[in-house]
C-alpha cells in the first residue's frame, strides 16, 4: 500500500493509526483528546506533511473536535477545527480513516463499501 502512496512515510501512517486507535476507544477521555491535539501540534506543525497525511490529520482533528464539543469544551473543539482547516482546506475525508482502520484490522476489510 505504501508504495502506491507516492513515498508516504510509513512512520506517519503508523503514528496516525495509533492516534486514531486512541480516539476509537470508548469512552473517549478528555486526556486522550488532548494527547491527539498535542501530538499533531508537536510532530506536524513544523513540516509540510504530504497531502494524504494532511487529510488524515484533518479527519482525525475533526473527529477529536466533535468529541470535545460533546464534552462541552467548545474552545478545544474550535482549536481542533482551526488546525484541521489549516492542514486540509478542502476538508477531511472520513473514507480514508475508515480504510486505514480496516487495513489495521484486516478482518474488517470485507465490511467496507465500494
Amino acid at each position: 500500500l505504501l508504495a502506491d502512496l507516492e513515498g508516504l512515510d510509513a512512520t506517519d501512517v503508523r503514528a496516525i493509526t495509533r492516534l486514531y486507535q486512541v480516539l476509537d476507544r470508548r469512552p473517549v477521555y478528555s486526556d486522550a483528546l488532548d494527547h491527539i491535539v498535542q501530538s499533531v501540534d508537536q510532530h506536524y506543525s513544523r513540516a509540510a506533511p504530504k497531502p494524504l497525511v494532511r487529510r488524515l490529520l484533518a479527519s482525525l482533528l475533526d473527529e477529536t473536535g466533535a468529541h470535545f464539543q460533546e464534552l462541552g469544551r467548545a474552545q478545544e473543539a474550535a482549536q481542533c477545527h482551526r488546525i484541521a482547516t489549516e492542514l486540509a482546506p478542502d476538508g477531511p475525508d472520513r473514507t480514508i480513516l475508515h480504510l486505514l482502520s480496516a487495513i489495521h484490522s484486516e478482518q474488517q476489510l470485507h465490511t467496507l463499501g465500494s
